[in-house]
């Protein structure tokens, strides 16, 4: 089974180009050679990274090869699209349920005390007990019958 690149090249990858956008002097492309000497990594790992992020939707920019029968590949204009953008946390999450688990730890580790730390790392504890369970309903709010979704109800009675 091969390793998730996920922590060792996708982040690091986006996390350059993130910074590239912030930088002034940038001249507006990323070659993969480079982009492999900044975060430390292999250079055909990074170039199939590379690839991978943009054809995801994780990078804007035109993605070409770097010349007629090179396996390498160069970013013209490379941003961060919105999804690139949340996974390097510019951006918020956009399921409400992972922003929530955010702003809980963002307290936590804030606390002005020990006592109040332990109190939202416990809220947190909580919340991801309660998530684990959010793949397994996916399915629900189904009507298996009609195959359309069910209206939802508002469920306060009084």
């Amino acid at each position: 089974m091969t390793d998730s690149t996920w922590e060792t090249l996708a982040l690091p990858v986006l996390e350059h180009v993130a910074g590239l956008e912030d930088d002034d002097s940038y001249h507006g492309v990323l070659q993969s050679e480079a982009l492999a000497e900044a975060v430390g990594q292999p250079l055909q790992q990074v170039d199939n990274e590379l690839v991978r992020l943009h054809s995801a939707s994780y990078l804007s920019g035109n993605l070409q090869r770097v010349s007629l029968g090179s396996r390498l590949h160069q970013l013209t204009g490379p941003g961060l699209t919105d999804l690139g953008a949340r996974a390097v946390g510019k951006w918020p999450p956009n399921e409400p349920y992972e922003l929530l688990l955010r702003l809980v730890e963002q307290r936590s580790s804030t606390a002005d005390s020990t006592e109040e730390r332990s109190r939202w790392l416990k809220v947190r504890a909580t919340l991801a007990d309660v998530g684990k369970g959010r793949g397994r309903r996916a399915g629900r709010g189904v009507d298996e019958g009609s195959h359309r979704p069910e209206r939802l109800m508002d469920r306060r009675r009084p």
